[in-house]
């Protein structure tokens, strides 16, 4: 059985009325450091599911990336795994 690592969390980014879906193609690529395919395929599942999980790690890199992707103008949430 695997083991959870201590202080890991993801950040999921949600779909809403408001971003198109290049905004969130672009606040991928700059803030989340993907390239511009990961960040495209991101966002069509975003777009099509209504949320995804873009990243896990450690409490406070995540951390910092929500804030930055909520200031860009994303929904985003962390969530404890």
């Amino acid at each position: 059985m695997a083991r959870k690592k201590k202080n890991q969390i993801s950040v999921v980014v949600f779909n809403d009325a408001t971003n198109s879906v290049h905004n969130v193609i672009n606040s991928l690529h700059s803030i989340a450091l993907m390239n511009i395919h990961q960040a495209t395929q991101c966002a069509m599942i975003i777009h099509n599911v209504g949320k995804y999980e873009i990243c896990r790690g450690e409490y406070e890199e995540m951390y910092e990336l929500a804030d930055l992707l909520e200031e860009s103008g994303l929904i985003v949430k962390i969530r404890y795994i």
